[in-house]
């Protein structure tokens, strides 16, 4: 069928290993989307957005990203080594970045807290992927105000 599909994915949050993340994205991911590239179709990679420790005590956004500690138990600080992998393989590949990692990273406050401070609650965080996926969808041309690079 001619109509164009969007395919959005996200990858490496329950990866533990840089090894590992590059080998299911250079050999698996890209290779599958390569065969299933057509031209009307959207292809749009997210970053990855680490955790908060602590997240419970949060009750604001922060001024700027913290950067995670050398090594945590969750490997949250592989994520921004992740990201610059993705950014590098998706130019190559033509497929557009949806950087929710530069608005995640502020929002300890949005998280579900308790044990959980991956995931966020909804409405909140989410909802500005959300908005930031509408603005690349509906746009002409590359948006980078919001945090987006497409193309």
């Amino acid at each position: 069928h001619d109509r164009p599909t969007l395919l959005l994915f996200v990858a490496g949050a329950h990866v533990h290993a840089i090894q590992d993340y590059v080998t299911m994205m250079d050999g698996a991911l890209l290779p599958w989307l390569a065969a299933v590239r057509r031209p009307q179709d959207v292809r749009l990679a997210a970053t990855v957005v680490p955790g908060h420790p602590n997240c419970s005590h949060a009750s604001r956004p922060l001024q700027a990203a913290a950067v995670p500690a050398e090594s945590d138990p969750h490997d949250w600080n592989l994520f921004a080594q992740y990201n610059s992998h993705l950014r590098a393989v998706a130019r190559n590949a033509s497929i557009g970045v949806l950087d929710v990692a530069s608005i995640g990273s502020l929002r300890p406050d949005g998280h579900k807290g308790g044990l959980d401070c991956l995931h966020y609650w909804l409405p909140g965080v989410p909802d500005w992927y959300g908005h930031m996926l509408i603005t690349q969808l509906l746009a002409s041309k590359p948006v980078t105000a919001v945090g987006l690079k497409y193309r």
